[in-house]
């Protein structure tokens, strides 16, 4: 992420999470993130041959990456499923971006 707004936590939030619902019972799971370093891009799945410019080009602009661990050191469960029927059993990932109110300096 380039600096400006997106980055800047005047302006804006990222939350991602798991949310979880089995049996009516719904759980969320927050996950931390960071911006993605060298070691994260080593670990992306490899990109079409079509793709190795634009990947190049987020990578300046900077992306930011799940933890794969909790808050306490333990690893998270990243399994994701949707049987289909509405009020179902599923799990996914969601990623809210919050706009914030900008501080005022005066």
């Amino acid at each position: 992420m380039s600096e400006g707004v997106l980055d800047n936590q005047d302006f804006v939030e990222w939350a991602p999470y798991i949310t979880e619902v089995k049996n009516d019972q719904r759980t969320l799971t927050p996950l931390g993130f960071h911006r993605c370093n060298e070691h994260d891009y080593d670990n992306f799945y490899p990109v079409a041959k079509s793709d190795v410019e634009t990947l190049k080009e987020y990578k300046k602009k900077g992306l930011l990456c799940l933890d794969k661990t909790d808050k306490f050191g333990d690893p998270l469960d990243f399994r994701l499923f949707k049987s289909g029927d509405w009020g179902s059993t599923y799990r996914d990932l969601t990623l809210l971006y919050r706009p914030c109110i900008p501080r005022v300096i005066t």
